[in-house]
């Protein structure tokens, strides 16, 4: 679930209620950071948004080797020793004068931090809630796999679903807002995904969930 910090600990108390008494956990509150030019004369400029992260029970779906992220410039030169397979490593010092052989992985493990841009060129739409893919990309890449199910129950912008296609999930979307239905519905055919179902609620006139 995705807040700001305006509400963040209003909801959290309410998805504790949910999910913790219900056999679920709390997981993780990840921290989305951006950067930009603001300036505010009255407090730090605001550069994050929260995401907090429950699961329904005990046993969950998680792959952190799926979102891997580069090692720092620094990390990389430390590693400065390669093998006859091109495969790079480095040597370190253990007591009694011994040394062990450590490689190099494909990536470090992301942190609760996610460092991610905000939107910007082609990719922004104009809806004000709508969100980077890459973060998208990184949730649902590290939570499911492919032919599983992704629920959005405010599409908004429909970025979770764009995704989630793109990473051939399934997907339901839900949202009560024309203006978020017409930009979803945009993005789908701009998308050229076609294969969805289009449903009403009983308290609708107009079409607010879609199916994949």
């Amino acid at each position: 679930m995705h807040c700001d910090p305006t509400a963040s600990h209003y909801l959290k108390l309410v998805c504790d209620a949910i999910f913790c008494t219900q056999g679920g956990e709390f997981r993780n509150e990840i921290i989305w950071r951006y950067t930009g030019n603001s300036v505010p004369k009255n407090c730090f400029p605001r550069k994050h948004d929260t995401i907090f992260w429950y699961s329904k029970g005990k046993e969950i779906q998680f792959y952190p080797e799926r979102v891997l992220q580069p090692y720092s410039e620094l990390t990389e030169k430390r590693y400065n020793h390669t093998d006859q397979d091109g495969k790079r490593y480095k040597i370190s010092a253990l007591r009694g004068g011994k040394q062990e052989i450590i490689y190099m992985k494909e990536g470090k493990y992301c942190d609760d931090v996610f460092e991610i841009p905000v939107l910007r060129g082609a990719e922004r739409l104009g809806y004000p809630t709508q969100k980077p893919e890459a973060l998208l990309e990184r949730i649902i890449k590290a939570s499911s796999n492919e032919g599983d199910v992704v629920l959005d129950c405010y599409h908004g912008s429909g970025t979770t679903i764009i995704v989630a296609d793109k990473l051939k999930r399934n997907w339901i979307a839900i949202d009560d807002s024309p203006i978020a239905f017409e930009c979803i519905l945009n993005r789908l055919q701009q998308n050229k995904i076609t294969n969805f179902e289009i449903y009403k609620t009983k308290t609708h006139e107009k079409p607010t969930f879609l199916r994949r």
